[in-house]
């Protein structure tokens, strides 16, 4: 896993996961679609980024193995807890998508509708199932702003991870060249251990 400090204030980490030995990548897509006709997607609009539909309750071993590899790096390259609850779901850009704002995932739900719903989140991931091609410039790319205003570009590829920090702002570039979709499983962590200790000291 390699590590990349922004303007010496944050990191973010990124690696592989060799999903393509273990699985057959157009499989799983077409997985994905079924799932995208099954949930509630929320559809592209004008401040909108793309599609998203949520994959928390699905059982799907492609999803599975993302999964117990976030799990993994978090126990081995945070030396962190596992025990967390993982919110998880599929982005789609494609060339229409004309919107890429910042923003952050510090809840584990988008838009918290009740106290349950308020449970801080510790950390963010993305994996690049597919990305986009014909390219241009900035196009693509994974964009980060720390708290300072600094920005920076990376452009994933396809089998990538990243991993980082909820509160750090993040946007998709759009990809109004290419005729493939980015396909995106992203999740955010909860870690069980810090909510606890809030709901015992409650107690007393």
């Amino acid at each position: 896993m390699i590590k990349i400090n922004i303007n010496n204030e944050i990191d973010i980490y990124r690696s592989t996961l060799d999903f393509n030995s273990k699985f057959n990548k157009k499989i799983f897509i077409d997985k994905l679609k079924i799932v995208d006709t099954l949930v509630e997607a929320s559809r592209p609009a004008k401040k909108t980024p793309g599609r998203q539909s949520a994959l928390s309750e699905m059982y799907i071993p492609e999803l599975n193995f993302i999964k117990d590899s976030v799990s993994d790096l978090l126990s081995t390259e945070f030396n962190v807890s596992n025990n967390f609850i993982m919110k998880t779901w599929v982005y789609y850009s494609d060339s229409d998508n004309g919107y890429s704002g910042y923003h952050t995932h510090e809840t584990l739900h988008p838009k918290p509708i009740s106290s349950v719903d308020k449970v801080k989140t510790n950390y963010t991931f993305t994996y690049y199932l597919q990305m986009p091609n014909n390219l241009k410039n900035d196009e693509g790319k994974l964009f980060f702003r720390t708290k300072s205003g600094f920005e920076i570009g990376i452009l994933p590829n396809e089998d990538d991870i990243f991993i980082f920090s909820a509160e750090l702002e993040h946007r998709p570039e759009t990809n109004p060249n290419s005729t493939k979709s980015r396909i995106v499983i992203a999740g955010n962590t909860a870690f069980f251990d810090e909510h606890l200790r809030k709901t015992e000291k409650s107690f007393l």
